[in-house]
């Protein structure tokens, strides 16, 4: 039964690491890809974005400089 429980919580965060690396990658594609298009200026994001949060269970959150956020990825 413990193995069992131990199994378990290893597989959940397993999946907590791989949803986290797929949301990063996804905005490290985003940004290359504006960038690799001439229509990325880093000041510019860095403007309206002030920083990426992400929670002890593996969410990222947008937060932008007037306070809103983005959805949870």
């Amino acid at each position: 039964m413990y193995r069992s429980i131990k199994n378990q919580a290893i597989l959940a965060e397993i999946e907590r690491r791989t949803g986290l690396t797929a949301t990063l990658n996804h905005y490290r594609r985003t940004l290359t890809t504006l960038d690799n298009v001439d229509d990325f200026n880093p000041a510019t994001f860095h403007a309206p974005c002030q920083r990426i949060e992400i929670t002890p269970n593996g969410k990222a959150t947008v937060i932008w400089k007037d306070g809103t956020s983005s959805p949870e990825q």
